[in-house]
């Protein structure tokens, strides 16, 4: 939460936090244990897999291209997204394996919140949503039908790079590491 710097996009954000399903906090990132690194399994897994995804984000951001390609909202908002990305990775109610449409089931959810709606504008709670709905990228597949979007934007873009990297097995996250220079 540190990281993002707009007053109401932070409220936001620990808003939605708080409303996230109690799995969220105990499950692990793959239910199968065939995606993501070691980090990411296990109890507390999928938290560390998104505190992954926001530190990856937020070093993408030290460089000039990103930097310069977003405002300052814009960053913030690409951060919730990933908070929130994986929120109903389960399902709602949570089912026993990792449910294919959960990025539609997060964006249903998160609409579906009153106290959400007039915190933030319309305008931003919509990019969260696309940036949630559109993570997957090409995997957006089930039997042969497009289900989900594939990302549009450059911030769809990032926020389903970033996903994609911080769930590859190759790479390990420092959390003890210091993020400087943001």
């Amino acid at each position: 939460m540190g990281y993002i710097k707009h007053p109401k996009i932070k409220l936001f954000a620990e808003s939605a936090i708080e409303i996230l399903p109690d799995y969220f906090w105990i499950i692990p990132s793959s239910s199968s244990g065939k995606y993501h690194p070691a980090y990411g399994l296990g109890d507390g897994g999928l938290v560390n897999h998104v505190r992954a995804c926001v530190r990856f984000a937020v070093e993408c951001f030290r460089l000039e291209w990103y930097s310069s390609l977003f405002n300052s909202d814009q960053k913030d908002l690409i951060l919730v997204a990933l908070l929130l990305h994986d929120g109903a990775k389960s399902g709602i109610p949570k089912k026993e394996h990792t449910q294919f449409n959960h990025p539609i089931l997060m964006t249903a959810y998160l609409r579906d919140q009153d106290n959400l709606k007039n915190i933030i504008s319309d305008e931003y709670f919509d990019f969260i949503l696309n940036g949630i709905a559109s993570h997957m990228g090409a995997w957006n597949v089930r039997d042969g039908i497009e289900v989900m979007s594939k990302p549009k934007t450059s911030a769809q873009k990032l926020i389903h790079f970033v996903d994609y990297v911080c769930s590859r097995k190759m790479f390990e996250v420092n959390f003890d590491a210091e993020i400087s220079g943001t």
